[in-house]
């Protein structure tokens, strides 16, 4: 499937190069930008259209596709509110409630239009499958919008989030091969080509600057994306589905930012939607970690637990000894960060 499709894959990666070069002009003069000071800080204005340019790329090639979309109808109308919606958050910085409201929205139309929810956790504890009987819903909503806002809290330097979104983007399309599910993982890749049109122009190639952000509208956009695919492979009615044990090391990095730094504010009596520079990666900077190591350091620890992840789901290792180990390795790394974080507030107070 994917390579009779591959015209419909580079469609994408063009659209998305074509419009993040055509929509910077367009960006400055609509007040599309991203001012430096404060807690930003990059160096100039810089255009917020790089989720729209990405978006654009995904919309216009699943058009050239030669299969059913009436399967991803409830897919891109929830991922087109999510861009509207991070759109005038990018141009007017709108309440946290009313982003919440937007992102439950998309949720419902996924899970009531699309009817793609998690039914159950499947063995991860070692007492049995556990069934989600009547909470389903309410689980997969939560778990909708804690992903879009993770991968939200992951956009704080150039290139990160698009990389990161490649490597879990990549593990996905390779999960829905295994499990015959060419379609979604024909959506992976489309994804993945529009993400490297959009890398072009803000990856720290040779020390340059990013030109363009992805914003709001492409995180929350591409959180909701790689949600989805997830749900769409943990109902896979072949061979085996997508499991928990596999989708935490798959997640790793956004689960353990997300809970963390929701911790430490409440622990602080911060607001958790407040944004502070408190995230994993300002983690490593803190500790005189530059713009590319800090970037390549957690592309290396997203790299590693995706394989696991991956190399899990492919060799059919037990979910609960997965959930385990991840479970174990994140209580022991989450002490760790947050005694050196209180470590750092006290050398710096």
């Amino acid at each position: 499937m994917l390579y009779t499709n591959w015209l419909s894959i580079l469609f994408a990666f063009g659209v998305s190069l074509y419009m993040g070069h055509l929509l910077q002009p367009v960006a400055k003069h609509l007040g599309l930008i991203d001012q430096p000071g404060g807690r930003k800080h990059h160096i100039s204005e810089t255009p917020l259209v790089g989720g729209i340019a990405v978006f654009l790329g995904f919309a216009f090639a699943i058009l050239t596709l030669d299969i059913s979309l009436a399967p991803f109808r409830s897919l891109i109308a929830g991922s087109t509110l999510l861009i509207i919606v991070g759109v005038l958050d990018d141009l007017h910085e709108i309440p946290p409630y009313s982003r919440l409201i937007g992102q439950a929205l998309a949720s419902l139309f996924l899970v009531f239009w699309g009817g793609v929810h998690f039914t159950a956790l499947g063995n991860i504890l070692g007492t049995g499958n556990i069934t989600l009987v009547n909470t389903s819903t309410v689980f997969s909503i939560f778990i909708i919008i804690a992903s879009i806002n993770a991968m939200n809290m992951l956009d704080g330097i150039d290139g990160l989030l698009g990389c990161i979104c490649v490597i879990m983007l990549l593990t996905l399309m390779l999960a829905g091969i295994h499990v015959m599910e060419p379609d979604i993982a024909l959506i992976a890749a489309i994804v993945i080509s529009a993400l490297a049109g959009f890398l072009f122009y803000n990856f720290p190639f040779r020390k340059r600057h990013a030109k363009i952000f992805m914003g709001d509208s492409g995180s929350m956009f591409l959180g909701f994306i790689i949600i989805c695919t997830i749900m769409y492979l943990s109902n896979a009615p072949r061979i085996h589905q997508l499991n928990l044990g596999c989708i935490v090391w798959i997640m790793a990095l956004p689960i353990f930012d997300i809970i963390n730094v929701t911790l430490r504010r409440l622990m602080l009596k911060q607001n958790p939607l407040h944004a502070t520079r408190d995230h994993v990666h300002h983690f490593f900077q803190k500790y005189n970690f530059n713009l590319y190591q800090t970037l390549w350091s957690l592309i290396f620890i997203t790299l590693i637990t995706n394989i696991i992840g991956l190399i899990g789901f492919y060799t059919g290792v037990t979910p609960y000894y997965l959930f385990y180990s991840f479970t174990f390795l994140f209580l022991i790394l989450s002490i760790l960060y947050q005694y050196q974080w209180i470590k750092l507030t006290k050398a710096s107070s």
